[in-house]
């Protein structure tokens, strides 16, 4: 929910390669917490909506299906895998169905997902497993767009606000998602050889450590346009740390800016050399 259409056909192929076919949905603005709400020892009883939550804030990524059993802490739900990923930990919400398409081959229902309940601690193979009550980590991201005018100043600008699933696999894909959608809600966001997105940063990690994020990126003679080598970029700087084999890393906070430049900008090595043999 909240993805434009050009996220959507951008990132459609890389997701089938992970094994799921992506869908418009429809509001998801009562996400905003992985934190359960109010009442949620009553809710999920068999037959209703269940969702997991990868991404919500101002757009929302989540799967949903129907809950088989309630013993009023644990829930069974889905009947099949989500990600299949075995133990995760991923926050858990209600949903609520707003069309149902009847089909003896394969019926669907459109559905949002709604507030926090718990969350799910087991994707298997035969079905998710939830715990209500339990509050599952996010990693809270904001970004920050802005269109620079021809004397430098700020034209125009957008925050957005996420919380993002934590995950070894999933997590830089979120954040490439998460970040090229965020270019495209800008209005002067063009594929355009004359412009160049600078990216600046910096991700928090736990015992006050932090990593500072720095590029540039403009069209040129790649046929990939610039605000996909861009999030790419992203994308690949939080795989490296999800691929340390010393420690995982534990992302407190991400915050980001991303500013369109009006003007290609370039840079071309001349010469290298090293001071020593």
């Amino acid at each position: 929910s909240g993805f434009t259409a050009d996220t959507l056909e951008e990132f459609s192929p890389l997701f089938r390669q992970m094994g799921i076919n992506v869908v418009q949905g429809g509001a998801g603005g009562d996400l905003h917490t992985n934190v359960p709400g109010p009442g949620w020892e009553h809710s999920l009883n068999p037959g209703e909506s269940v969702a997991g939550v990868l991404v919500n804030g101002d757009w929302t990524v989540s799967g949903l299906g129907t809950v088989t059993y309630n013993d009023g802490k644990r829930v069974l739900a889905f009947g099949h895998p989500f990600l299949n990923l075995g133990p995760v930990s991923i926050p858990m919400s209600k949903g609520e169905v707003l069309m149902t398409l009847a089909s003896a081959y394969q019926p669907n229902k459109m559905a949002n997902a709604t507030e926090i309940v718990g969350a799910l601690h087991q994707d298997r193979h035969s079905g998710i497993e939830g715990v209500l009550g339990v509050t599952s980590e996010m990693i809270p991201v904001t970004m920050k767009v802005r269109s620079i005018g021809d004397r430098g100043q700020v034209a125009k600008e957008k925050d957005f606000h996420l919380n993002v699933f934590v995950h070894q696999k999933w997590t830089p894909y979120l954040m490439m998602l998460s970040l090229y959608n965020s270019i495209s809600q800008l209005n002067e966001f063009a594929d355009t050889s004359l412009s160049t997105y600078r990216l600046s940063g910096k991700v928090e990690m736990a015992g006050n450590q932090a990593i500072s994020l720095s590029t540039m990126q403009a069209s040129g003679e790649m046929p990939m346009p610039a605000p996909m080598m861009l999030a790419g970029w992203f994308g690949d700087r939080f795989n490296r740390l999800y691929l340390n084999n010393v420690t995982t890393p534990d992302v407190k906070r991400v915050n980001v800016t991303v500013d369109l430049l009006p003007e290609r900008r370039v840079a071309a090595i001349e010469a290298a050399w090293v001071a020593n043999t």
